[in-house]
């Protein structure tokens, strides 16, 4: 449609998102060059990795003036209109670091979320503490003390608004940064009034995100253009996800973004059904959506975030009724790769890689570590998985799912029950 009207009419500015459906905006734009149809100036739309689509772009030869990226404000989109001086390719390669340790409370209910945001954070040099939801955010900022607390604005029992007028009854300093969905002036307002101070929109670029800490706390710059590109590559391969977009927000951590997947399968395997039963104008449905727009944003599921996020913004019934089929088709592509890819992965460790010996002073020894309470990594639970599940793959997922919740208590007691069995 917009390359029929492109031909028949001059304009001076084009702004054409990246995703859509038949051509999209960088096939667009390819035909325009191709054709000889000039638009002095072109801005790109999207919600996914602006340096990646710059790349893509450049490599194709297409010329592209500025990137707005989704979602965006008013202001944000007069920036890129009228400033002349945006440098598209900007380094975004430095790595930034707090200069003394700080301590975070991030409250959030969604575990994907939180795990997200603790990779992200401790590898800025946090000290990171977990809320679950308002109550529970507004007990630990009153029992303890926090540098700066990250607060989501939607979730059970609280809501971010009430937790936050809650906490400003007893603590006026720590900064608070919402983290929403929502990006228009009256929601940033709305914060504001709550006593926030800082607003960042979900999914978290990180750039934005740097900014706010630099506002607050003494950083640093890491170059790392001459470490080992290690982001490029990826032993994981699955296409409904932008995966090096996946592996920059968490630091091309590969175990962690295992976990995440296998966490994303657990928790929407059954939600297939769910969302075929439900009344699309129902408040369950679109809590549902809003859970699934945050998550998939987060593990940057591409297409399936643009759908979840259209169906949930959407105040027509009709509109969602139409494009449910296509959410739930994309739903079950995205788990189906994802249990393709676990089937791989188990494949690959079901070889025995530790001999008995080995494994009874190795169990011995990580009992001892949940007798003291000694904090277990992903590494050591990664090692622990792979001996439990020679003997009994069920208990070994019963055992990591404890260590996943730090019951080092329970833990334990499954540990010695296989210790029992390698005597």
């Amino acid at each position: 449609e917009a390359l029929k009207l492109l031909q028949n009419q001059k304009v001076d500015y084009l702004l054409v998102d990246w995703y859509m459906p038949d051509l999209d905006g960088l096939g667009l734009l390819e035909v325009l060059q191709k054709q000889d149809i000039k638009i002095p100036n072109i801005f790109m739309i999207t919600a996914q990795s602006k340096k990646r689509l710059l790349k893509k772009a450049k490599k194709s030869g297409i010329s592209v003036d500025k990137v707005l990226e989704k979602p965006y404000t008013p202001s944000e989109l007069y920036y890129v209109l009228f400033d002349q001086k945006v440098d598209l390719f900007k380094d975004q390669d430095e790595k930034l670091k707090l200069n003394q340790t700080k301590k975070a409370l991030v409250v959030e209910d969604n575990e994907t979320n939180q795990i997200v945001a603790r990779s992200v954070l401790e590898d800025m040099g946090f000290d990171v503490e977990i809320a679950v939801d308002g109550v529970s955010g507004v007990q630990k900022a009153q029992t303890q003390e926090f540098d700066m607390i990250f607060m989501d604005l939607q979730m059970p029992n609280m809501d971010g608004f009430e937790a936050t007028k809650k906490i400003r009854e007893f603590d006026k300093k720590t900064p608070i940064v919402a983290l929403s969905a929502a990006v228009m002036a009256k929601d940033k307002e709305l914060t504001k009034e709550a006593g926030m101070d800082e607003h960042l929109s979900k999914p978290i670029a990180k750039d934005k995100l740097q900014e706010v800490i630099k506002k607050y706390f003494d950083t640093q710059n890491n170059d790392t253009q001459n470490q080992d590109d290690t982001s490029q590559s990826s032993e994981l391969d699955i296409e409904c996800i932008n995966m090096p977009e996946l592996q920059e927000r968490v630091n091309n951590n590969q175990e962690l973004i295992k976990k995440m997947l296998n966490q994303f399968y657990d928790n929407y395997k059954d939600k297939v059904k769910t969302i075929k039963e439900l009344n699309i104008d129902s408040k369950e449905f679109d809590s549902l959506m809003h859970a699934l727009k945050g998550v998939s944003g987060n593990l940057s599921m591409t297409k399936l975030y643009d759908l979840s996020k259209t169906i949930y913004e959407s105040e027509s019934v009709e509109f969602k009724s139409e494009h449910i089929d296509e959410l739930v088709e994309e739903l079950e592509d995205v788990l189906n790769q994802i249990q393709s890819q676990k089937h791989s992965d188990e494949d690959q460790s079901s070889e025995a890689k530790y001999d008995q010996q080995s494994v009874k002073e190795i169990v011995d020894e990580y009992i001892q570590k949940f007798d003291s309470g000694s904090f277990i990594s992903d590494s050591q639970a990664k090692e622990l998985y792979e001996i439990v599940s020679q003997k009994d793959k069920k208990q070994a997922k019963e055992l990591n799912d404890l260590i996943e919740s730090y019951n080092y208590k329970e833990a334990k007691k499954v540990l010695e029950d296989m210790y029992e069995k390698y005597k």
